[in-house]
């Protein structure tokens, strides 16, 4: 009776969404945190879109890609959370694709990961991204991406925490990882998730425990104010110095506080604002109205922004000519 009426009442049957997806995709890693099963498939179906997820042999939602980089190919890494990894819209509506099928030659390999902070993000070039030999690493950033680094928990799951000891180099302080409630164990997150989708009482009881779970375990702030700008700083002296160990030049886009740009200008590193903000069509238009993640358009205005911002930098050798623009600013 209970789901019969949570079937038919309006208000519930409307705000089921599909929960769970990511969860099903995820596992715990002592050292990120989590991060993507190899070999993953699920889909996500929401009142905005339809949308398959589907990971490769490496954990990354992208087609394969070798390590070792094909003679005369220019290869990118984009690293970078959930917009990187395109919520909400399909693997060929991505940035990532639409910049490698603009230029010739180039294989732009995206190692998006939702959630993830700048800080995570740099252990991941570390670990996967150097491994691909880049020329070129972007790092798509929000403001939450910062603020990550300060963490030590974030919904529901443990997360690396970096500090600072002498010169300001930075250490792993909380490594390895405790297992969280949020990334325990895959395969139960996917037997969860199916029940999820089959059942309205099961996902309205396991939204309220995640509520629970993620109230008890909280986001844990963990560095202190004084020293959060230079942690910051040393994370990004870090990306700049791991992608020089392998030849590739650093390129940042984002909106972000003037301290962080004057550093930027300071230390020779790329970087650009985000083409989102910088949209004056209404943000209806590039972001879905619920989720707030880039749509489509959006991600395709991030495309064009990128594009022409590597071609007026030099980024991208045998590149002149600026993108004919597809939207107004």
């Amino acid at each position: 009776m209970t789901e019969f009426m949570l079937r038919n009442i309006p208000y519930f049957k409307d705000k089921k969404e599909e929960q769970g997806w990511d969860r099903a995709l995820v596992y715990y890693d002592s050292i990120l945190g989590w991060k993507f099963l190899p070999d993953g498939n699920v889909n996500c179906v929401t009142s905005e879109y339809n949308v398959n997820y589907k990971t490769n042999s490496k954990g990354l939602r992208d087609k394969e890609y070798d390590y070792d980089k094909p003679r005369g190919k220019f290869r990118i890494v984009c690293l970078g959370d959930s917009v990187t990894f395109g919520w909400g819209v399909s693997a060929e509506e991505r940035f990532t694709e639409i910049l490698e099928n603009k230029f010739r030659n180039v294989e732009v390999i995206n190692m998006g990961v939702p959630a993830y902070g700048v800080d995570q993000m740099l252990l991941f070039l570390k670990r996967e991204g150097v491994k691909y030999n880049p020329d070129l690493v972007i790092v798509y950033l929000i403001h939450e991406d910062l603020r990550r680094v300060f963490y030590s928990t974030f919904g529901g799951a443990p997360k690396p925490l970096f500090g600072l000891c002498g010169d300001n180099k930075l250490a792993l302080l909380n490594v390895p990882l405790r297992r969280g409630t949020a990334v325990s164990n895959s395969m139960i997150n996917r037997i969860k998730y199916n029940f999820m989708k089959k059942s309205y009482i099961f996902y309205y009881l396991c939204i309220v425990k995640d509520k629970i779970d993620m109230m008890a375990s909280g986001i844990k702030i963990s560095v202190n104010k004084d020293d959060r700008p230079r942690l910051i700083e040393a994370i990004f002296k870090d990306m700049k110095m791991t992608s020089l160990s392998v030849n590739a030049k650093l390129q940042i886009v984002g909106s972000m506080p003037e301290e962080i740009r004057k550093f930027f200008i300071k230390n020779d590193i790329y970087f650009m604002d985000d083409p989102l903000s910088m949209y004056k069509g209404g943000a209806d238009k590039i972001f879905y109205p619920k989720d707030r993640h880039p749509n489509a358009y959006g991600q395709r205005l991030i495309a064009e922004g990128m594009y022409d911002f590597c071609v007026k930098n030099s980024l991208m050798p045998g590149y002149k000519k600026s993108w004919e623009k597809f939207y107004e600013y």
